[in-house]
């Protein structure tokens, strides 16, 4: 049996790392011996640097570990620089990580979104925040440009936005100005009006930004959550018959897009309160189909599409323990 192993590179270097910020890196331990390794299972700190984990912890014969280091960040100008001995606890062999770091100076923030509840019909507001603000004042910048994205069956803007694109998957784009706020870090509230949709909670995220120079920009997401969407026991999507044949609940509109008569194919597997709502893409119920007691079946509803307005709309089936939503437009 042999005991070798080796380093994917024994000198590691965190260049150019934000001021302020720490980084992370990984290297690899390669096992080229005979006889598995083992390494320290806990955390080493260095002072500047931390050897956070080996991956796996055992490295078998032939095999490899990951080793993750974080340079826990620093100043323009200083000098970072240490070293770590692996030592493997069988024959003592040992190979040396050298680990050095550089700060570059950067101007730039993280754009934080709030997470706010509401009810569906009602109007939320969001606050955007511009906080961790690194050397900005030097930049001269007052505001940024951003696309946000969020789910467009939940959340509908009703604050100045521009570009705002419904897109096939059901989410939202528009472009919002964030001013760079002198007091406080408050940039702008955003507002939406909520609606049923495809879940119970819209993610807000930003996809892009636009300044007057390059700036460095993290973000930290929000979220809108429905608050009224209390239920009772589990979701019924599904049950079981006498032949041990399992049939699910489904909506179905037909003809798409509507124009006139239209048809709701609706498969119930529930018995008890049902409400078939059409609601638009504001959030109103439109035209109510169904609100009372249904038993497990399937049901044809007809309505007549040229009494609304053109545009999209959601079909929504609610139960005391279900939701479901399928989408359809209205044209002429």
């Amino acid at each position: 049996d042999s005991v070798v192993f080796e380093l994917s590179t024994n000198n590691l270097v965190f260049k150019d790392v934000p001021e302020g910020q720490s980084a992370l890196q990984k290297l690899l331990i390669i096992n080229t011996g005979t006889v598995a390794l083992r390494w320290p299972t806990n955390v080493v700190d260095l002072g500047d640097f931390v050897i956070q984990s080996v991956d796996p912890s055992v490295t078998s014969a032939g095999g490899q570990s990951e080793v993750t280091v974080r340079f826990k960040g620093g100043s323009v100008g200083t000098t970072y620089a240490d070293s770590y001995t692996f030592t493997d606890t069988i024959c003592n062999r040992s190979q040396t990580l050298q680990i050095s770091a550089t700060v570059a100076s950067y101007i730039g923030f993280t754009i934080k979104i709030d997470t706010v509840a509401g009810n569906i019909g009602s109007e939320v507001t969001v606050p955007v925040r511009i906080i961790n603000k690194v050397n900005l004042e030097q930049s001269g910048v007052t505001e940024v440009q951003a696309r946000l994205t969020v789910n467009g069956t939940i959340l509908t803007p009703t604050s100045d936005v521009t570009n705002s694109t419904f897109l096939a998957d059901g989410s939202r784009q528009f472009v919002v100005t964030l001013p760079i706020p002198t007091s406080g870090d408050v940039s702008t509230n955003l507002r939406f009006r909520t609606s049923w949709g495809n879940d119970t909670a819209s993610f807000i995220r930003v996809d892009s930004i636009w300044a007057s120079q390059e700036l460095t920009v993290r973000q930290d997401a929000g979220q809108v959550i429905l608050s009224d969407l209390c239920k009772e026991g589990g979701p019924r999507l599904f049950i079981q018959d006498a032949a041990n044949i399992w049939k699910g609940a489904s909506v179905r509109i037909a003809p798409q897009p509507a124009v006139h008569e239209t048809l709701v194919e609706l498969n119930v597997v529930e018995n008890g309160p049902t409400r078939v709502d059409l609601v638009d893409m504001t959030g109103r119920v439109a035209l109510t189909l169904v609100d009372r007691t249904l038993v497990p079946g399937r049901y044809t509803l007809p309505f007549d599409a040229s009494t609304l307005e053109t545009g999209a709309y959601t079909i929504v089936i609610s139960t005391r323990t279900q939701r479901m939503s399928n989408r359809f437009s209205v044209v002429r």
